[in-house]
């Protein structure tokens, strides 16, 4: 934990899958704020990407990074991969920002893909950095970064549209 590597992979994960848990738990509100009925469409739809987001990023991070033994000219370290994931979701919450009319449909989806790509890349990416040593207590201890920020941002959020 004295490692400025573990503490960039935290404040990552506090900034990005936290932003992330905060737009999950206040879609219903956000969507009917922009004039949607019903809310739960938004809601699927953010789980049905989630899984995508798991699954095609875990299967492009081995092809990349030369676990499948293609014939590649290089490889890529997964945190290239989690600043991609970042880079998604950080799209997705300026289109939401912004609430142009049909930009809740493409906000959901980079929003749901990058948060699910979170998850499928840094287990690899911390196993890639500390070693498989202790590598059931690293992640946990990252967890905690996502539970902290996410219960501030749903306060403030609620906040500000209780104003």
């Amino acid at each position: 934990m004295v490692k400025t590597d573990f503490w960039l992979i935290w404040f990552s994960l506090l900034l990005g899958l936290g932003s992330g848990l905060t737009v999950i738990d206040n879609l219903g509100q956000m969507s009917q704020a922009v004039g949607f009925k019903d809310a739960h469409i938004f809601v699927s739809l953010t789980s049905i990407w989630n899984f995508l987001g798991r699954m095609e990023v875990a299967t492009s991070l081995k092809l990349l990074s030369g676990s499948l033994r293609l014939e590649l000219d290089h490889t890529y370290p997964r945190h290239i991969a989690l600043a991609a994931a970042q880079i998604l979701m950080a799209a997705g919450h300026f289109l939401f920002a912004m609430a142009w009319p049909g930009t809740m449909y493409v906000a959901t989806f980079l929003v749901g893909l990058g948060y699910g790509a979170h998850w499928a890349i840094v287990p690899a990416a911390v196993s890639e950095l500390f070693g498989v040593k202790h590598f059931g207590a690293i992640p946990s201890e990252l967890s905690v970064a996502v539970s902290a920020i996410a219960s501030e941002h749903g306060f403030s959020f609620r906040r500000t549209i209780e104003v």
